[in-house]
């Protein structure tokens, strides 16, 4: 596709994945252009995925928390002990 070795390659798609793009190298062939659409939209889609399930995280714990944790003791010999 692209007359590039294989440090240039992974430079570009380093660069292109961390960054809003270095501007060198760029592909300059339509296929090459080509893969870039997809590996850009690809990366975006994944990367908001990681983001997203990292963000749940607290979520996920707080309520496995409250599902495990025992239920209060509301019995009367409980409240009159002060222990509710």
């Amino acid at each position: 596709m692209e007359d590039w070795d294989i440090v240039d390659a992974i430079f570009w798609a380093v660069s292109t994945l961390f960054t809003v793009g270095y501007g060198a190298p760029s592909p300059e062939t339509t296929a090459g252009r080509w893969v870039c659409i997809v590996y850009i939209a690809s990366a975006v889609f994944i990367g908001m995925n990681i983001i997203a399930s990292i963000s749940s995280l607290p979520t996920i714990l707080h309520r496995r928390v409250i599902t495990e944790s025992p239920p209060l003791d509301t019995s009367p010999a409980a409240t009159s002990r002060g222990l509710a």
